[in-house]
């Protein structure tokens, strides 16, 4: 949804490569330095033009969680920028820490965009503004009349094929199945964006490391077996300006591989290991509370943990878990956390009654292009 109500700077293609968002343009001036110049005529949803000042103001509101605090000089710790500066309306300067040759793709996190305060609330510079909300249901509507209606459902999404919903929005394999038969449909593929891994307090046997495949085979969900090079995005805490310490794990109960219980995926990863495993070990699903408040003692044998496969901003992700497990070590050759199998997410797209352009950039963002 932010993405069709608010614009990031650059945006990433489909091949990831970055195109034009708000900004038309982007130039480097020196060692960490980029110059930002905004499109010509771009506007709030309200109608206000939108100036760097803008831009400048809501990167100094983004939210900035521990370890990244204010006072060490960064404007958005996690995202490497520095400082911001404005020249006239029309153009930004943007310093971050280290040298790139091209632009920072992390300029495309959706945290990182242009919002105003107005008495009904934030708006952006998205194609659309929020309308209406209520509850699980959300209108969008843009200036040339294209409505958009959004809905959480707890349900079977086949439900909502038969009800003739115009895009359905799911990684349920059965309703998948169900979307490709029926002919007023088409199945719009997202990239491979939530991964599964095993958390543990203590380094992971090798069992992990040689069962990705089988777990990719059985988890009711699109899924494939993910990479776990020394790479790793979670191996990277070192090149974050983040600290290494962690506090030490409560002390091992009962041997449990505990899993959020409403995640079908973590499930048949965790039942999976389990019958993999030659020891005498238990898969425990927990409601969402009692999950996170195992997650942060440490007391078990090990976690089911989703996180982004491949993130915008590996830093803010390496902070968050960090939070959530403050007993890991994330950085150098740990084997505490494992990679194991990674997911998507398709789009169910009604072929008659959705008239604007659908399509996918490089953050995994489904977009609707209004059409009148």
């Amino acid at each position: 949804m932010a993405a069709q109500v608010s614009e990031p700077l650059i945006r990433l293609d489909c091949r990831g490569a970055p195109v034009p968002g708000l900004a038309q343009a982007w130039s480097r001036i020196g060692d960490g330095r980029w110059s930002f110049t905004l499109r010509p005529g771009a506007r709030f949803s309200d109608g206000t033009p939108v100036v760097a000042t803008d831009v400048a103001r809501s990167f100094g509101e983004v939210s900035t969680p521990r370890p990244w605090m204010r006072d060490d000089g960064m404007l958005v710790g996690w995202a490497g920028i520095r400082r911001a500066r404005t020249r006239g309306d029309s153009v930004i300067l943007l310093e971050f820490n280290g040298v790139a040759a091209t632009v920072p793709t992390v300029l495309a996190h959706p945290a990182l965009v242009a919002v105003r305060r107005s008495a009904a609330g934030p708006i952006g510079s998205g194609p659309f503004f929020i309308s209406a909300a209520a509850g699980p249901r959300m209108r969008l509507e843009s200036s040339n009349g294209a409505a958009v209606a959004l809905t959480v459902m707890d349900g079977d999404p086949r439900d909502a094929l038969d009800a003739g919903v115009d895009i359905v929005v799911t990684r349920d394999a059965r309703a998948l199945a169900y979307g490709q038969g029926l002919p007023d449909y088409r199945v719009v593929p997202l990239p491979w964006s939530e991964l599964y891994a095993v958390a543990r307090p203590r380094p992971v046997e090798g069992v992990l490391h040689h069962d990705r495949a089988s777990m990719a085979g059985i988890v009711p969900v699109t899924a494939r077996a993910a990479e776990a090079d020394r790479g790793h995005w979670t191996r990277q805490q070192d090149q974050c300006s983040m600290p290494a310490t962690r506090r030490a794990a409560a002390r091992q109960g009962e041997p449990r591989l505990v899993y959020p219980a409403e995640d079908l995926a973590a499930r048949g990863v965790a039942e999976r290991l389990v019958a993999v495993t030659d020891r005498d070990l238990r898969a425990v699903g927990l409601p969402d509370g009692a999950f996170r408040e195992a997650l942060g003692a440490g007391g078990d044998w090990g976690y089911v943990i989703r996180l982004p496969a491949d993130p915008l901003a590996p830093c803010l992700a390496l902070g968050q878990l960090g939070t959530a497990a403050p007993w890991l070590a994330l950085a150098g050759d740990s084997l505490e956390i494992v990679p194991l199998i990674e997911t998507r997410w398709h789009a169910i797209v009604s072929t008659t009654r959705v008239t604007g352009r659908v399509q996918v950039d490089g953050v995994g963002t489904l977009v609707v292009i209004p059409q009148p």
